[in-house]
């Protein structure tokens, strides 16, 4: 079953108690919009931020125009850019930049029959594919207490919307997905949904600070039960879990994944970006962060057979690039012969000499969470052989 972590039960708690005594859902949806506990605190910006934002709106109006027009109602004085009559700030921002990367992977142009995004938070990047008609339906897959938020910041915000919100086992079983522009799914009845067409699911940045069972929880159902077309993820990758700011620093090690990408030989890469930034780990020390742009899109073949296709895909790549590294990694996290594994090590450890990860404090590649992963799968494979 799905396992809420410490980190973000005591965020669960810490934000009920303070919306406790709000009644008014508009409150409600303002508190959701403004504080960090989802997304970033929204804060009084100088004049420099400012032109940062009006800056970073046009450059975006000129490559997605269809952005005209999409502003947010719910602002506070201080904290935003009025732009062609848009209200702009920086979670609007964010959102709209997980929009533009999903649309240009996916080369976007007809509307999604049925998106699911799970972690969807106050349901900022719902909004944006609602507003922009680009989706049908669009399901909603977090816990209930933050799916409080996105419904009262969907009902304020998009009052013509049609909104379900899953109550029990029933009203999943009796709903009809096509009628409702938002439904709004508990984490725990997310293995009940069955027996519908999904187009895309969402993740952005929840897998890498889940526990590793509530990851493959996700990626059991996700296989199992709904087999979307596609599988769009930026998360944290290939770092050392062990000093992961956002799930260990306050939270221990029990609270950070080993693999947040850990899916089964049912999916082949469409595109993988690659970057690292420094920040600041543990005792404020200057260590790194590794994120990655992934789509998938969900083939019919062996498991034998896409090892096969992607070595050959490899084959014709620059070595460590960032296609040649998912070609490789998805190799390993399949296969039972070690030397695809070393393939594999090699090709990432030379990514990141060349990215000067390696030079980063904190820095060890064996304590790579993933690369901890499959060094306990091929140990197991050769157990298993042995017996």
């Amino acid at each position: 079953g799905f396992v809420v972590s410490d980190r973000w039960s005591l965020i669960v708690k810490r934000l009920l108690t303070t919306v406790s005594e709000i009644e008014n859902p508009v409150h409600i949806a303002y508190f959701a919009i403004h504080r960090a506990s989802f997304s970033f605190n929204t804060e009084i910006i100088s004049n420099e931020q400012k032109q940062s934002l009006v800056d970073d709106y046009l450059k975006r109006l000129e490559s997605h125009p269809e952005l005209v027009g999409l502003s947010e109602n719910l602002t506070l004085p201080g904290t935003f850019v009025n732009v062609n009559h848009v209200n702009y700030f920086r979670n609007l921002a964010n959102g709209i930049g997980y929009y533009t990367q999903i649309k240009n992977k996916l080369g976007l142009k007809n509307k999604l029959n049925t998106i699911i995004e799970i972690g969807s938070g106050w349901g900022r990047l719902a909004r944006i594919f609602h507003n922009l008609n680009k989706v049908d339906t669009y399901i909603l897959v977090d816990l209930p207490e933050s799916l409080l938020f996105a419904f009262s910041y969907l009902k304020v915000d998009e009052v013509e919307a049609s909104i379900k919100f899953i109550h029990n086992s029933d009203d999943l079983l009796n709903c009809d997905f096509k009628q409702f522009d938002f439904v709004l799914c508990p984490v725990h009845f997310f293995n009940q949904i069955k027996n519908i067409e999904v187009d895309l699911i969402i993740n952005t940045f929840s897998f890498g600070e889940m526990q590793q069972g509530a990851v493959d929880y996700f990626f059991n159902i996700i296989e199992t039960n709904i087999k979307p077309k596609y599988l769009f993820s930026w998360n944290t990758i290939f770092l050392d879990r062990n000093k992961h700011h956002e799930a260990v620093l306050s939270y221990g090690k029990k609270d950070a994944n080993l693999i947040s990408l850990n899916v089964g030989p049912y999916w082949q890469p469409k595109s993988f970006e690659l970057s690292t930034t420094e920040i600041s780990g543990l005792d404020n020390k200057k260590t790194y962060r590794n994120s990655a742009i992934v789509l998938l899109e969900w083939v019919n073949n062996s498991r034998e057979n896409l090892i096969d296709i992607f070595k050959n895909k490899a084959n014709q790549l620059v070595y460590g690039s960032e296609l040649w590294i998912i070609y490789n990694f998805l190799i390993a996290l399949w296969s039972d012969n070690e030397s695809d594994l070393e393939t594999f090590k090699s090709g990432l450890e030379y990514w990141m000499v060349e990215n000067s990860v390696t030079v980063k404090e904190e820095f060890n590649f064996n304590n790579i969470g993933e690369i901890q992963y499959l060094n306990d799968r091929y140990a197991q494979v050769k157990t298993n052989l042995t017996i």
